[in-house]
């Protein structure tokens, strides 16, 4: 081999090792991008979840929906109060998990902030979503907030499945320090 050849070996060798390394960079760059992006999203949704209409529409499915009203009439046949609640909550979990199978909401981030709640609420919806699509014949209402509480199922608890380092206070003594 001649030293013209091994020159030009040297620069292919090179030139694919600073396209690798800019592949690297530009992927990079796009996580960080994506995670910058995702965060006013994230914001916005958490603010509509602590806002009080959303708390009393979370506290109305959980304490009061299933035991004043019927799961056969669905969810947009129920009585006003309920009825609100029902669709605040569904719709609001369903823009969340759309959000998160889009990939604008990471999965972990939004089955840590909100994963235990969605579950909670998704069992008492559940019944009136079911009879919601057989009166609609819409098998896809609500098929994002299921989603989501199929991948929270999937990956719970979060710290395990996510391999998180969170740390928990003894609450059988005094560790406040």
């Amino acid at each position: 081999m001649n030293s013209s050849s091994v020159l030009n070996v040297i620069a292919v060798v090179v030139a694919f090792g600073a396209l690798t390394v800019s592949l690297i960079f530009a992927l990079r760059q796009t996580r960080i991008m994506l995670q910058a992006n995702q965060l006013p999203v994230f914001i916005d949704l958490i603010r509509e979840f602590r806002s009080g209409s959303f708390q009393q529409a979370q506290y109305y499915v959980l304490y009061r929906l299933r035991n004043e009203n019927s799961p056969e009439k669905g969810i947009l046949e129920l009585p006003d109060e309920a009825r609100l609640a029902a669709t605040a909550v569904t719709s609001f979990f369903s823009v969340f998990g759309y959000l998160v199978i889009a990939g604008i909401i990471s999965e972990q981030s939004a089955i840590v902030a909100l994963g235990f709640s969605a579950d909670e609420l998704w069992k008492n919806l559940q019944p009136f979503i079911i009879a919601e699509r057989k009166l609609r014949g819409n098998i896809n209402f609500s098929c994002s907030f299921e989603d989501f509480v199929w991948r929270i199922r999937a990956n719970w608890p979060p710290e395990e499945h996510y391999n998180l380092k969170m740390r928990k206070l003894d609450i059988n003594t005094d560790n406040s320090r």
